[in-house]
């Protein structure tokens, strides 16, 4: 029995996660979290726009990327590329690390690795996984999902992005002014 381009994208999603759980404990202690509201706002826009835009017709598993090999393998290419890119990235952040935008206790400045690249490799990491995912499977649905995780990881960096400046005002300017959010040289 042989796997499928989604049974690899799946089972690559899968050891990611098990992996990110795996190495979410033992982090510094935070003393400060930034709000969980924009995860449940995102989660409530795209349930409702999924909802309403079915309602009125979208057919989210209409495929509109052919179902070819080549396509297919760049996408598992492009999941394998960008959860071992978060996983590097993750693994810079050591102890500093937190599914939430947070301060911890000693919080350091993480410029080295994919971060002299750009200031969220985690999230360009995800964004390039995410892609690749709708890429294999072809669907509407996928890439409708590939939007919403644009616009929710960027509010997410801009949150970062303000507690940074605000515990290492001038450093972070600094770092931000000669490195870029999440595509290098460009965005």
């Amino acid at each position: 029995m042989s796997m499928s381009y989604g049974d690899v994208v799946r089972w690559l999603w899968v050891a990611w996660l098990a992996y990110w759980i795996w190495h979410a404990w033992g982090n510094k202690k935070t003393v400060f979290k930034g709000g969980r509201q924009g995860l449940v706002v995102g989660i409530l826009l795209l349930w409702l726009a999924l909802d309403v835009s079915g309602h009125a017709g979208v057919r989210w598993h209409e495929r509109v990327i052919p179902e070819t090999p080549a396509w297919q393998m760049i996408g598992v290419i492009l999941v394998a590329a960008g959860l071992g890119f978060s996983v590097v990235a993750r693994r810079c952040l050591g102890t500093n690390w937190s599914g939430q935008p947070t301060l911890k206790e000693g919080h350091e400045l993480i410029t080295s690795g994919p971060y002299r690249y750009v200031r969220h490799p985690i999230y360009t990491g995800l964004l390039a996984a995410i892609v690749g995912t709708a890429l294999v499977h072809g669907e509407l649905l996928y890439f409708a999902i590939v939007a919403f995780a644009v616009v929710g990881l960027h509010f997410k960096a801009k949150t970062e992005e303000g507690l940074m400046r605000q515990q290492f005002p001038e450093a972070y300017p600094d770092y931000a002014r000669r490195t870029k959010a999440l595509i290098p040289w460009v965005l």
